[in-house]
């Protein structure tokens, strides 16, 4: 097998290093820099990925590269690292392809536009915003940026429709027609200087990689894979593919836009996608509105744009939503969000279930359920949606949905595919180690020089020689809030009880002391997280371990992490949570009776997940955060309550 160091170079860039077939690190940009969803490759990420996975880089044997649709590469320490498209000896049919269609590659060079024109604000405010490094190389007057690059490159994929056409019409010979498109279409041979030295590498399709990476993570052995994002239906912006036990094969490119409109619509009024998800729980959708749309587009409703949705939208309720009149909880604008997540709920489903349907007849209606990933994926009501049509253990989104899963998903592509090294069966039974969401790295340790700096206002325990989780468990039922920031930390979106901040929510009060600590809007919805065991008697829904599904509260107890609509996006916690089982274990047997803990990710405001326990020490000492547990330590305040309590 191979060694593969794997580079995205996009927003929530990082770096991957698979080494047969097992991953020996995984370090985003973001938890170095401490500047939310970071993008670009720089000496450091890659330095930091070798040297947790001590690989030296004469042992790298290839490289695979990743990015955001359209954007190009930017070198920002070329001597270091650099790359150029040209073949390289790995693969005779991509290098012929290559060599032979070179100058019809379609080159993109999206961060040079946005950062140095206006001319697509939404590009120009998220290109600024994730790539501050490179806003001291640019040059406006010559519209150029002076570091060195290479453009996204691309092919135009336009007998797309040959294999879309083989499947619904269950040609035997689509699914090897589908392996030899994707070889020719979703690998582009590149060479890579690494500190001098010359690695094969490829660059890998945005969406192949979501692909391989959620579906080696999933147990459905035969289903329907779907990844989409911001770029909705332009030629990078999805992919539907069928997994099966032989192989993982493109399907087909839909018209779905969903999540360019959801993000546009959300900008309309000044959030982001996550938030306007949280304030589509506060209103209601029209069914009359959501009907007419339907009726008026019919099978053309994927089509539908934002900019249309909304004159629709102003002209049938009277209202103008963009110009600021009205307040953010305002009926009106809650009531927006609720529509516009209806919205994208009926095109969603509408696309998965006729892509299922052709699924289904090209596996003799042996299909196992739906494997979900991309941006669209973090849209947990509509993933609900779609399980409570197809069954809860029949759909599977994986926790690095987000962009950090796409290097991994790059190099295991390159494995099976292009190396052929490892099948499918070998995958399967990594299946266990790829989907757990703890693969990240290890925080910073703490200083010996604060500890004993903070030892007269802060007390150090070892929990080595405490039950730790049983001290924590006290002090939650006292009412304390605390940070744990312990053992690797997790890839994707989602705190999941490494990098987290809890409470007992049993009152309100206890939400609006998080949110203000973490400086949150108070109307932001807080997630819990529940032991299996409980969590029929809580709630009704999918048991999901990654929070991106939701599920609807039968009881209040626990007001503090219920949205007004009476949903939850909950963490179903068993063995393979780590920390959150332990400490709900600890409660159980404290209070012995059923339990809810909030959860939220550790970190504050602007700020990406904290990654560092001398940063997370300051955020205690700082905020009214009561403890923080550390690979080494249980630290607290001195001379509290709490403290008391936990001494007696």
């Amino acid at each position: 097998m191979t060694k593969i160091l794997a580079l995205h170079f996009g927003h929530n860039s990082h770096a991957v290093l698979l080494n047969n077939g097992h991953i020996e690190s995984y370090i985003q940009r973001e938890r170095i820099s401490c500047i939310k969803d970071q993008g670009g490759v720089d000496r450091i990420l890659i330095e930091k990925c070798l040297s947790d996975s001590n690989t030296d880089i004469n042992e790298i044997e290839q490289i695979a590269i990743t990015n955001t649709q359209y954007r190009e590469f930017i070198f920002e320490d070329f001597n270091y690292f650099n790359f150029e498209y040209s073949s390289n000896n790995v693969d005779s049919d991509i290098d012929n392809y290559f060599i032979k269609n070179k100058d019809k590659y379609i080159k993109r060079n999206e961060i040079v536009g946005a950062l140095t024109t206006n001319e697509n604000p939404k590009a120009t405010y998220f290109n600024s915003k994730q790539y501050p490094q490179i806003i001291p190389y640019i040059d406006e007057i010559n519209k150029k940026i002076n570091l060195p690059s290479q453009p996204y490159l691309c092919t135009s994929r336009s007998d797309f429709k040959e294999i879309t056409n083989c499947f619904f019409k269950k040609s035997k010979s689509s699914f090897n027609q589908s392996r030899e498109w994707a070889i020719k279409n979703f690998f582009i041979p590149i060479n890579v200087y690494l500190q001098g030295k010359k690695i094969p590498g490829f660059l890998v399709d945005h969406h192949y990689s979501h692909t391989y990476s959620s579906s080696v993570k999933s147990k459905l052995n035969k289903a329907l894979v779907f990844t989409s994002d911001g770029s909705g239906d332009s030629l990078l912006g999805n992919l539907a593919s069928i997994k099966t036990e032989s192989g993982i094969f493109p399907l087909a490119h839909t018209t779905f836009r969903g999540g360019q409109f959801y993000e546009i619509c959300a900008s309309y009024i000044g959030l982001d996608c996550g938030k306007f998800m949280g304030l589509a729980s506060y209103g209601k959708s029209n069914p009359e509105f959501i009907n007419l749309i339907s009726l008026k587009l019919g099978e053309n409703i994927n089509t539908l744009t934002e900019a249309a949705f909304l004159a629709y939208y102003q002209s049938y309720f009277s209202i103008n939503i963009i110009d600021r009149q009205y307040d953010l909880l305002s009926k009106e604008i809650v009531n927006y969000a609720a529509n516009v997540q209806s919205i994208f709920e009926l095109t969603f489903l509408k696309t998965i279930s006729i892509l299922n349907r052709t699924v289904v007849n090209n596996l003799d209606n042996e299909s196992e359920g739906i494997i979900l990933s991309g941006g669209s994926a973090l849209n947990c009501p509509s993933n609900t949606l779609i399980a409570e049509k197809t069954g809860y253990k029949n759909v599977f989104v994986e926790p690095s949905c987000n962009d950090e899963g796409l290097g991994f998903g790059a190099a295991i592509a390159l494995e099976n595919v292009i190396n052929n090294k490892l099948s499918i069966n070998q995958l399967k039974a990594n299946q266990t180690n790829y989907s757990s969401p703890y693969l990240g790295p290890k925080a910073i340790p703490l200083k010996n020089e604060l500890i004993k700096q903070l030892s007269d206002e802060l007390l150090f325990k070892e929990i080595e020689s405490i039950s730790w989780s049983d001290n924590v468990a006290k002090m939650l039922v006292n009412k304390s809030v605390g940070i744990i920031l312990k053992d690797n930390s997790e890839i994707g979106p989602r705190a999941l009880g490494n990098r987290s901040i809890i409470a007992i929510p049993d009152n309100y009060e206890v939400s609006n002391k998080v949110n203000s600590i973490k400086n949150r809007e108070k109307w932001r919805p807080l997630a819990p997280a529940c032991l299996e065991k409980y969590f029929n008697y809580f709630f009704n829904g999918p048991k999901n371990p990654y929070m991106l599904m939701t599920c609807k509260a039968k009881n209040i107890y626990f007001p503090g992490v219920i949205h007004v609509d009476g949903s939850s996006r909950v963490q179903c916690v068993d063995r393979s949570s780590n920390n959150f089982y332990l400490i709900l274990n600890s409660i159980d047997k404290l209070i012995n009776k059923p339990i809810l803990l909030l959860n939220t990710s550790c970190n504050r405001k602007g700020e990406p997940i904290i990654n560092d326990a001398n940063t997370a020490l300051e955020y205690l000492r700082t905020s009214e955060i009561d403890f923080l547990v550390t690979d080494k330590y249980l630290i607290t305040k001195k001379n509290n309550s709490y403290q008391s309590n936990l001494d007696s």
